[in-house]
């Protein structure tokens, strides 16, 4: 890979949310795009740039408590995927976790996103839950949401 991976700054995440569409298709996960994410988690936050235009994203998180990394928002521009930025971003978060500590690596996604699903699959991610009426492993009623999710991980 020979993007060099940044720091996420406040104005890349601002392009990130302009240009959501070009990152997922379409806008329903604006809402998880805070900008409180860069500002707490910014050391932890990458993004991937060709020029001033951010390609791929990951904000990831650290529980200390547990010591697992979280993988909470990754974006590819459609127009870059399968390129393997996806999992170099994810490369790179993981041994930002294991130097603060983490033996896991963790993420979470919606049953219908079948792209996140088999992307997650591909990187050697274990599926934790009991499969749906499409065979998809799901936590049922997760954390008392009334939704069910796809919960992911791998030990690092």
């Amino acid at each position: 890979m020979e993007s060099e991976i940044q720091q996420c700054t406040m104005n890349d995440f601002k392009q990130v949310r302009a240009e959501i569409i070009d990152f997922w298709g379409t806008d329903r996960t604006l809402y998880i795009h805070q900008r409180l994410l860069v500002r707490k988690f910014g050391e932890s936050a990458y993004v991937i740039k060709e020029g001033d235009k951010v390609i791929a994203y990951l904000v990831g998180f650290i529980d200390d408590k547990r010591n697992i990394g979280w993988v909470h928002l990754i974006g590819v521009r459609i127009s870059h995927h399968k390129k393997g930025i996806g999992r170099y971003l994810y490369n790179h978060f993981i041994e930002y976790a294991r130097q603060k500590g983490c033996k896991k690596i963790k993420a979470l996604t919606i049953p219908e996103n079948e792209e996140s699903i088999a992307f997650h699959k591909k990187i050697g991610m274990k599926f934790l839950g009991v499969p749906n009426d499409k065979g998809i492993p799901v936590i049922k009623n997760h954390h008392d949401s009334g939704q069910d999710r796809v919960e992911m991980e791998i030990d690092i």
